[in-house]
C-alpha cells in the first residue's frame, strides 16, 4: 500500500487572491509531504506564464523546504504555464532547481513499499487536440505501464462535467485506456468518478468570484493503493476566506430602484 496526495490549481501569484493562494497551497503541499509518500500536482502550480520574482523567490523557498522530507513532488503545466516550444515554463525552473519533477509526455515510476507506482503526465494541450496527443502519448510509453499501479495525471476539460466550447476529453475515450486512477486538474470543483476511476481536487484557492466557485470550500486528496476510492480522504484547508455569493432579484423597478 502507498499513500498518494493529490493537490491542483494552486495559482501561485494571483492577482486577487495571492496572498491566499500561497497560504492555502503552502498548507496543502506541507500536509500532503508530511502525510503521503508520493505528491502529484495536476498543474496551474503559477497562475501565470511569467510569474513575478517575488512569487519565484516564495514558490522556491516553499519547494525546497518541502524537498527536504526527501519524497517524490511530480507535477505538470496546466493551461496557465504553458507556453511555446522550447521557452521554459515556471514549473520547469522549479524542477531545474532540484525540488520537484516535472514531466510531460513522460512516465515515471517508483518503487515504494514493495510496489510499483507508474504515472504517465501530459501537461495541457490545446483541448481541440487533446483527445489525439493523449493517445499518441499513452501508445508510446504503453510498454512502460505493464505492471504496476498505473497512474494518468493530465490538465484538461472533460466531456460531461465541465462546460466546453469545443474539443476535450470523452469518458469513453479515458476509461479505455485502462489506467488505475487519473487525476485531473483545471477543474476547479472537486470531483470523484469511481466507475471512471477519476479523481478532481479542485483548486486549492478561489480564483473566480462565480457562484458554483465560492460555495464549497478548498482542499485536496489523499488515496492509498490497496483500496483508492474506499480510501479516498478530502482534506479542507482551514482557515479559508469567507466569500458570499449574493443574488438581488427586482421586479417592476426602474433606476433609482
Amino acid at each position: 500500500m502507498v499513500k498518494i496526495a493529490v493537490v491542483s490549481d494552486t495559482h501561485f501569484g494571483h492577482s486577487r487572491f495571492g496572498e491566499d493562494a500561497f497560504k492555502q497551497a503552502s498548507f496543502a503541499l506541507n500536509y500532503s509531504i508530511k502525510n503521503a509518500s508520493i505528491v502529484l500536482h495536476a498543474g496551474d502550480v503559477f497562475d501565470t506564464k511569467i510569474p513575478t520574482l517575488n512569487t519565484l523567490r516564495e514558490v522556491l523557498l516553499l519547494f525546497r523546504g518541502l524537498s527536504k522530507e526527501r519524497k517524490p513532488i511530480i507535477a505538470i503545466h496546466g493551461n496557465h504555464e504553458r507556453r511555446m516550444k522550447g521557452f521554459a515554463n515556471p514549473v520547469e525552473v522549479i524542477a531545474k532547481a532540484g525540488y520537484l519533477k516535472y514531466i510531460h509526455n513522460e512516465v515515471v515510476s517508483f518503487d515504494i513499499n514493495g510496489e510499483r507506482i507508474n504515472i504517465l503526465g501530459l501537461g495541457y494541450v490545446p483541448e481541440e487536440h487533446a483527445q489525439h496527443l493523449l493517445s499518441v502519448s499513452f501508445n508510446e510509453h504503453k510498454d512502460k505501464l505493464k505492471e504496476g499501479f498505473n497512474i494518468l495525471l493530465i490538465h484538461q476539460t472533460i466531456k460531461g462535467i465541465s462546460p466546453i466550447r469545443e474539443g476535450g476529453l470523452s469518458k469513453e475515450f479515458l476509461s479505455s485506456l485502462g489506467f488505475d486512477v487519473i487525476i485531473n486538474g483545471h477543474i476547479h470543483k472537486k470531483h470523484v468518478d469511481p466507475s471512471l476511476k477519476l479523481i478532481l481536487p479542485g483548486s486549492t484557492v478561489v480564483t473566480s468570484l462565480s457562484e458554483e466557485e465560492v460555495k464549497e470550500k478548498r482542499g485536496f486528496f489523499i488515496f492509498d493503493t490497496e483500496d483508492v476510492f474506499s480510501s479516498l480522504e478530502f482534506v479542507e484547508i482551514p482557515n479559508q476566506r469567507n466569500i458570499f455569493y449574493i443574488t438581488l432579484s427586482f421586479e417592476n423597478a426602474g433606476y433609482q430602484e
